[in-house]
């Protein structure tokens, strides 16, 4: 009952509101996205010696310098901070992974730097950006690290979740740099990836922290539209900071369409899933958006009792990455409407409250359907007389006269001899005489319900109608030869069997009114005296 209620409920919205459900609302697309979008801080301590190299500039190659361990080591002790959205109700997080190694990047760039400065090359000369992703990722690949690193998931009110990396995209030319960090918790708020296509101009939304320090920092929603795409990657209008990197890149109905990466190119939601694909990785997608978006559209048609049921099954999650500061607003306003009574939870409130707003066009449509029930009425009323009126002026037109006697025919009665295709028919009212030309064979007389057909022999061409036949009960039909000019092969004093029947049904005194006279061209009915 409570599911039809509810499938009822739902109906009357699609048919009768105007609301189309999508987020719109900046605040409720924070609200949904929110809980899911988690502030990342590293640290790394230790040491790296990074090789020193030969480099020729003009063929874009490097080889390790002549000297044997020839590196130059460096201490570092430093932080790095990004964001990362849960991807997985069991602890799978998603972020760029340059946040991951943003200490050590930091010294391979300055050391790329420095040297290109050195041969005094700057980023305006040709080759110079060919020239720094050599350098960069020979020193990424052969540098000795002796570090150590942490890797903190930052929540208020906690001590944070450590976090431990399962995959790191290291395609530094193709930006493809998507990272999978798991901690260990479970029933989180997730988001979920959207598998369609972007479009150019499309608006997207970015939620970020920018300062990552600062765990009472409020995350900064920006929107813009898409303005850039290049093959699989993707560029906005929105302004970034560096800090944002990782941040989910969202759209309007609140799904993940990429992550932002290096230099504000946004990473699509394939790489994702291919670096899920790579580890055998399988994701468990909790249903606190669902729930949430779901009472979202219940409230805003005042649907209030379900809003209460979905925004509290979206309650339904670990407790360091609580809801409730979202979902309780919502359920209060939901009491609020009900005790006004606003809200609409019956298929009868929702038929109130469509008199109330659509009165006009329903009394309008009421209306209309009456004049439309009073027309097909009237219709059918005058269609019937019309079909009257149509026989009868068809008696008129098809009649024919037989020797000053009028012939009707009556196309009603073709059931009565499936075998002869034309039937001809006329009342009795009284007594008439009726020539028998050759072109007739039959002569039926039709009673109410009752069929008696009277064979004419050739030499028998005058039937007397039994009196018990009442006038205005019977028809006669003359029907037609199926072939003219039969020969004769009945003789003179033969009668059929339904003949004899009709005499046998009569009285004793009545048989004598039934008489067959032999030789006469005419059928008629006597007066019976």
């Amino acid at each position: 009952m409570k599911f039809l209620t509810k499938f009822l409920l739902i109906i009357c919205t699609l048919l009768f509101s105007i609301h189309v459900y999508a987020v719109e609302n900046g605040q409720d697309l924070v609200h949904i996205i929110k809980p899911s979008t988690v502030q990342i801080l590293t640290s790394i301590k230790g040491s790296i010696g990074v090789p020193n190299f030969i480099f020729d500039y003009d063929k874009n190659t490097i080889s390790s310098s002549t000297k044997i361990n020839d590196f130059s080591t460096t201490t570092i002790s430093n932080t790095g901070e990004g964001v990362g959205f849960i991807l997985s109700e069991d602890g799978i997080i998603v972020t760029q992974s340059e946040i991951l190694e943003s200490a050590k990047h930091a010294l391979y760039r300055k050391t790329v730097e420095k040297y290109l400065n050195s041969i005094n090359k700057n980023s305006e000369d040709f080759g110079y950006k060919n020239a720094y992703k050599t350098i960069f990722n020979y020193l990424k690949e052969n540098s000795i690290e002796n570090l150590t690193e942490q890797i903190k998931i930052v929540r208020p009110q906690t001590t944070g979740y450590d976090a431990k990396v399962l995959y790191a995209g290291t395609s530094f030319e193709n930006d493809n740099t998507v990272a999978l960090i798991k901690i260990e918790a479970t029933k989180l708020p997730t988001i979920p990836l959207s598998d369609r296509q972007v479009t150019l101009g499309e608006k997207v939304y970015l939620l970020s922290y920018p300062l990552v320090t600062s765990l009472t920092s409020e995350p900064i929603f920006s929107e813009g539209i898409i303005n850039n795409i290049q093959g699989n990657m993707y560029r906005s209008s929105i302004s970034l900071s560096v800090e944002s990197k990782g941040s989910p890149i969202i759209d309007q109905n609140g799904k993940i369409i990429g992550i932002l990466g290096s230099e504000g190119v946004i990473i699509p939601t394939i790489s994702i899933t291919d670096a899920l694909t790579s580890i055998g990785l399988k994701t468990k997608p909790s249903q606190y958006n669902n729930h949430f978006s779901a009472g979202l559209m219940y409230m805003i048609d005042n649907h209030c009792r379900l809003a209460i049921n979905e925004f509290t099954k979206a309650q339904d999650v670990h407790l360091d990455f609580s809801v409730q500061e979202y979902t309780k607003p919502k359920i209060d306003r939901c009491n609020s409407i009900i005790a006004s009574g606003q809200s609409r939870d019956t298929i009868w409130d929702e038929i109130v409250f469509m008199f109330k707003t659509n009165a006009s066009s329903i009394y309008l449509w009421i209306t209309a359907l009456l004049l439309l029930t009073l027309f097909l009425v009237c219709n059918k009323y005058f269609l019937k007389r019309l079909r009257k009126d149509e026989q009868k002026i068809n008696l008129i037109l098809d009649e024919e006269t037989i020797d000053g006697i009028k012939i009707y025919h009556d196309k009603s009665h073709s059931k009565v001899s499936t075998e002869l295709p034309i039937k001809k028919f006329f009342p009795i009212s009284e007594p008439e005489v009726f020539q028998k030309t050759k072109t007739f064979k039959d002569v039926f007389i039709k009673p109410k319900k009752i069929e008696v057909l009277t064979h004419l022999t050739p030499t028998s061409s005058v039937i007397t109608v039994p009196k018990t036949i009442q006038p205005e009960d019977a028809m006669v039909v003359i029907a037609p030869f199926k072939t003219l000019n039969a020969p004769i092969t009945q003789s003179r004093n033969e009668t059929t069997e339904l003949q004899k029947a009709i005499k046998t049904d009569l009285p004793p005194e009545k048989k004598e009114d039934m008489k067959i006279e032999n030789q006469s061209p005419f059928v008629k009915r006597t007066s019976g005296k």
